[in-house]
């Protein structure tokens, strides 16, 4: 990883990622980290998609060089051998690869982004139905069946309840537009 940013950093515009629509996650993922390390977000020009897996083909194709995308998207390619994730953008390994190294391990950086999915229900809902839901997502969650499903294809999971997921929204609101601002697609 600290070879690719010093490649990119050292030949501005000579390498092309790709991944998903520009201003989509992926985008944003590697222009914030590309941020966070005090480089160019355009320096890593996007070549826009329609996802990881047009993204990965397009790499294996020789048409763009690096595809940032979640270790699902990614999984066949890194088990056919056509492509080796260099490291993670999350706080720990993921499961199906324990050795690919994090961001934070193998730069120091706090830069930290991932897909995440959240069940949402409408503003004003009764509270007792909210902490029913809740609690029967949280049981869920916990159970051994969705931990090892999601394990086993390359998902990480995190509980946040309802506090705890409007946090991690605004703050990754706060992040992505930051990455958004430094791509030039927001002011």
């Amino acid at each position: 990883m600290k070879d690719l940013l010093a490649a990119i950093k050292a030949n501005p515009g000579k390498m092309k990622a790709s991944g998903t629509g520009q201003g989509g996650i992926w985008h944003l993922a590697i222009a914030g980290l590309l941020k966070e390390q005090g480089i160019d977000p355009n320096a890593l020009p996007w070549v826009p998609s329609n996802g990881a897996a047009p993204g990965m083909q397009d790499m294996i194709a020789g048409g763009v060089d690096v595809v940032p995308c979640s270790i699902p998207e990614a999984r066949s390619m890194i088990d056919a051998g056509k492509a080796r994730a260099l490291a993670i953008m999350d706080a720990n390994p993921p499961a199906l690869y324990p050795n690919v190294p994090t961001l934070q391990k193998e730069l120091g950086t706090k830069w930290a982004i991932a897909a995440w999915r959240v069940i949402a229900a409408p503003k004003g809902i009764p509270a007792d139905v909210q902490k029913t839901l809740t609690s029967s997502l949280k049981r869920v969650y916990d159970s051994k069946d969705y931990k090892d499903f999601m394990a086993s294809r390359g998902f990480g999971v995190i509980w946040a309840d309802t506090d705890g997921t409007s946090k991690f929204m605004a703050d990754s609101d706060a992040n992505l537009g930051a990455a958004l601002k430094a791509v030039g697609l927001a002011k």
